[in-house]
């Protein structure tokens, strides 16, 4: 029964710490999207700005 028991804790352990790791690979993708999407948009806005004053 106790081997039944240890084993039981070991693959609960293992499930959890695989599905943090889901979890968190999820969000570093998520925050990885977000920073290049803002990065992104500063760009495009500074080249927009300065079209404008080339323009002008």
């Amino acid at each position: 029964m106790d081997i039944l028991l240890a084993d039981l804790q070991a693959d609960l352990q293992t499930t959890i710490y695989a599905a943090f790791e889901d979890n968190k690979n999820v969000l570093l993708g998520q925050t990885s999207r977000a920073v290049l999407s803002d990065a992104l948009f500063e760009r495009i806005r500074k080249d927009v700005e300065r079209l404008k004053i080339t323009i002008d």
